[in-house]
């Protein structure tokens, strides 16, 4: 028998599967009820989170004529789904600049006279980071994927925005890495900074190559692993174009359809 690859479901203003009950203004939600909302929009928060680098989509998620706009529950979960995400780029920043790091210090030490580790063009550790990518090391790296993400049954658009994310970020953080290292005094603000590097997650997401991504192109997983649809880019402010991806042209998108 085929396995069906199962994808993730867009949210829409029609059909808010994390409400259950139409809420009246001034009414309150009971702990069990507030859990169960809470559970079901954290997976919808994380493939928001996925396909738009970004929290901005939160109110999508939450309301959908069953959870009232502006209620006190409402703002209580839209707090808690964009902590979540904001949670998630921290952890992911951070695994990433322990990853370059030990990239570096293995170059190092193979290659002490020169290697990638003393490069600074753009282009080259770009292509290095691609050749360097693996499914592992992304999920490993961003770390809310990990319980929904099946990796080998996404579509080739999925995987090259994937492999795209990671080498770009993966190049910021290492130039990143490299300013810290020597000029610590200098990594608090401007470029090369922890807030640059933050900044540069948040642009990321809104590139214009990107636009043809979609939650349809990623397949989602079937069973919680071991350890070990269209939604617009919503964009409220001009980012400015960082993507490094000429010599990578993006796969075709697949068709929307329904799954």
């Amino acid at each position: 028998m085929t396995k069906q690859t199962i994808r993730p479901t867009e949210p829409t203003n029609d059909n808010n599967e994390g409400a259950d009950e139409q809420l009246e203004v001034g009414e309150q939600m009971d702990a069990d009820t507030r859990r169960n909302l809470i559970n079901k929009l954290h997976k919808k928060a994380k493939w928001m989170y996925l396909v738009h680098l970004n929290s901005d989509d939160a109110t999508t998620i939450i309301h959908g004529g069953k959870l009232l706009k502006d209620s006190i529950e409402y703002e209580m979960i839209l707090k808690k789904v964009r902590d979540c995400a904001k949670g998630w780029k921290h952890r992911s920043i951070n695994k990433m600049i322990d990853y370059v790091s030990n990239v570096i210090e293995a170059e190092r030490t193979a290659q002490p006279t020169y290697s990638i580790a003393n490069a600074k063009e753009k282009d080259l550790l770009y292509e290095y980071f691609i050749e360097r990518f693996t499914k592992e090391d992304f999920i490993d790296i961003f770390v809310w994927t990990v319980d929904i993400l099946d990796y080998d049954n996404s579509s080739e658009l999925a995987k090259w925005f994937m492999m795209q994310v990671f080498a770009n970020l993966a190049v910021e953080e290492k130039l990143h890495v490299d300013i810290t290292s020597k000029h610590r005094e200098k990594s608090r603000e401007g470029w090369g900074s922890r807030a640059a590097l933050l900044q540069f997650w948040d642009d990321l997401g809104g590139q214009e190559q990107f636009d043809p991504v979609h939650l349809g192109e990623f397949a989602e997983v079937q069973s919680k692993p071991s350890k070990q649809s269209k939604s617009s880019k919503t964009k409220n402010k001009p980012v400015s174009t960082i993507l490094i991806q000429s010599t990578r042209p993006a796969p075709t998108a697949t068709p929307l359809g329904k799954y």
